[in-house]
């Protein structure tokens, strides 16, 4: 809890120092619809919270203020007798001090997930790594590549993509979540085996990545990946975020990969069918088994094969989109391999191309089992 509460402080001191002046005309010009609706929404409600805060301690002194004067009514009339002192609601001191501090620690944590909600949880500090690994220099295009501005495109559960302004190019900049873990698992007792079992699953990524630089490169379209310092000096690229803020990143302190930009296989197909280019939506269904047997016959296997989202089309060549769940094995079987991972492809081929169906079934008839 107190480490969650830490980091929703970190988020928020953040968010806080984002929107600083965001009263100035070059911030004002810059902001997305959605912080055109979300700054009047944030003002209104710390206005309110303002608002809510000034009658509770208003209610607080009146109360004081009625207590001392019947205590003066009580002295004056020289009464022996017993009363009762007034209550006044829940707002009393001790109560209204304890509220507060109960209040307020959630109050910031609520807040700060928000924030997070809003820039889909991205910060420098989830990019800056500390481990070196094996480096490949960069190829000149790719060093012109670079060189350009990449805006927020979206995330995955190993990295945050970013769009480059050619609209072609997507820069893929690997998250640290796994060291982070590692880091914090260390000050627990008895946190050998967590902290083994953190370090298999981020061997298990670099391995991934490895292998889709040295033997699936025209496959999954990498123009470039670093591990490690490849570049010779410290480079910085400019990164626009969900809500149009610019950041200066040095490209030297994390890992990266420079990938050629594709459209998804399904939003591929139904254009192709949308126009009538039936014969080319069969031919790309065929090159996409095509390019699953090529993986299949290296020995290299996928953990997550999901064709919806890990595989596109580029210059009407398919491509894996995903670099994080490759892994060599000797047991393929390719028939079932293939067969298993087109099966949600055949079930949105019958709700929405139902004459690709028969096609599809029959090239993976084609496929040896073995």
């Amino acid at each position: 809890m107190m480490k969650k509460l830490f980091c929703a402080f970190l988020d928020f001191a953040q968010f806080a120092k984002r929107r600083s002046n965001i009263t100035s005309p070059e911030f004002t010009n810059s902001l997305s619809e959605s912080d055109a609706i979300f700054c009047p929404s944030m003002s209104c409600f710390f206005s309110r919270l303002a608002g809510w805060v000034i009658r509770s301690k208003k209610q607080l002194i009146e109360g004081q203020n009625l207590a001392s004067s019947t205590d003066k009514q009580f002295v004056n009339s020289g009464s022996n007798g017993k009363r009762s002192r007034p209550t006044f609601g829940f707002f009393a001191k001790g109560r209204y001090n304890l509220l507060i501090l109960l209040i307020s620690p959630l109050f910031i944590y609520a807040l700060a997930r928000f924030c997070h909600f809003q820039t889909d949880g991205f910060k420098l500090s989830k990019l800056r790594i500390s481990s070196k690994s094996a480096a490949f220099p960069p190829s000149p295009k790719a060093e012109e590549l670079l060189l350009q501005k990449f805006t927020y495109l979206g995330r995955g559960k190993q990295s945050f993509a970013f769009l480059g302004e050619d609209q072609q190019t997507v820069l893929k900049l690997f998250n640290n979540s796994y060291q982070r873990r590692i880091f914090w698992a260390s000050f627990l007792p008895h946190s050998a085996k967590r902290i083994s079992y953190l370090q298999s699953k981020l061997n298990l990524l670099h391995q991934s990545y490895f292998l889709a630089w040295e033997e699936l490169k025209e496959e999954t379209a990498l123009l470039h990946l670093q591990l490690g310092s490849s570049l010779q000096a410290s480079k910085r690229v400019v990164l626009i975020d969900k809500l149009g803020i610019s950041h200066s990143l040095d490209l030297s302190t994390c890992h990266f990969a420079l990938q050629r930009k594709g459209a998804l296989a399904y939003p591929y197909l139904s254009h192709l069918m949308a126009q009538g280019r039936v014969r080319e939506a069969q031919e790309a269904l065929r090159s996409l088994i095509a390019l699953l047997l090529k993986r299949c016959e290296k020995g290299i296997a996928d953990r997550d094969p999901l064709i919806r989202t890990n595989a596109g089309f580029l210059d009407g060549k398919p491509f894996f989109i995903d670099l994080g769940p490759f892994s060599k094995t000797d047991r393929i079987a390719p028939g079932e391999e293939i067969g298993n991972i087109t099966t949600a492809l055949k079930e949105w081929l019958k709700k929405n191309h139902p004459s690709l169906v028969p096609p599809l079934e029959a090239m993976i008839h084609e496929i040896p089992s073995s």
